[in-house]
């Protein structure tokens, strides 16, 4: 059983192109056909396979009659613009209408190994793309990102800017208070990023300089009561807006002095109380 077909219309030698050729070309034609097939080609002829004295020894004619066939092909019909063939540069025979006339339909196999390949092709064309999207998307986040931080710290700046004074007065309490409070304190120099916490938070309203000094005195008096909570007074955990807000809502006792039991006992004798 034969393994490659090629369609072709029972009513050839009355088309226009079949008779434009006429007979001789017909014959020629469906000899350059079983050719093609046989060679497995997809609509053109090489020149080695496409020469008259080539097919002249397939198909046992005369090479003039051959010759004579495919000139007969390549005449156009009134109203068409090709033949049944058409001579390429390269000396090459080009089947007209190949695709639409003369290809064979595809065997089941080859529709489904095409549908799987377009199928796949599709899915990595749309993985090309989600990368390609999330990509730009990545990039644009970063920009983004990029122009909030560069906000924020020119906010910060302008904010040092107009309230560098104070936040001066501010930390020069803090370490005041720290040596006055935590033995052998260092003294923490007022660097820019340290001034600009004090400043965004005198700039945005958030606290006045009294109650900055108010939280300073408060914790002050809570590393006194209690010599582990200087750690946190620091000159940076201060002014993180949120423990800020949480120290200037707490209403600190003044440290009372501790009393010797003692001096109890010896005030109680004096006043003549039993013991």
């Amino acid at each position: 059983m034969a393994e490659w077909w090629c369609r072709m219309g029972c009513d050839l030698d009355n088309s226009p192109k079949g008779i434009a050729a006429g007979y001789q070309g017909v014959a020629v034609f469906s000899a350059l056909l079983r050719v093609h097939g046989l060679l497995h080609l997809d609509g053109v002829l090489p020149p080695a396979y496409a020469d008259p004295a080539y097919l002249a020894r397939r198909i046992g004619a005369p090479i003039d009659w051959v010759r004579e066939g495919i000139e007969a092909c390549e005449r156009v019909p009134a109203g068409k613009t090709e033949g049944l063939l058409r001579r390429e540069p390269d000396g090459s025979l080009a089947i007209t209408g190949w695709g639409e006339e003369w290809r064979p339909a595809l065997s089941s196999t080859e529709r489904v190994r095409r549908m799987r390949a377009k199928s796949h092709d599709v899915k990595h064309d749309e993985t090309l793309c989600n990368e390609t999207k999330r990509d730009e998307t990545l990039r644009n986040d970063e920009t983004l990102e990029k122009r909030r931080e560069e906000k924020r710290r020119e906010e910060k700046q302008n904010a040092l800017s107009r309230w560098r004074a104070e936040a001066l007065r501010i930390w020069d309490l803090q370490e005041r208070l720290r040596r006055d409070t935590i033995p052998g304190a260092r003294w923490l120099k007022p660097t820019d990023d340290r001034l600009e916490r004090i400043a965004v938070l005198l700039d945005d309203g958030t606290a006045s300089i009294g109650d900055c000094e108010s939280v300073l005195r408060s914790q002050a008096e809570s590393v006194k009561r209690d010599p582990g909570q200087a750690r946190w007074f620091n000159g940076t955990t201060t002014w993180r807006r949120k423990n800020f807000d949480r120290n200037l809502a707490m209403d600190v006792a003044p440290a009372k002095p501790s009393v010797d039991p003692w001096d109890l006992v010896m005030a109680s004798a004096r006043k003549g109380e039993p013991q």
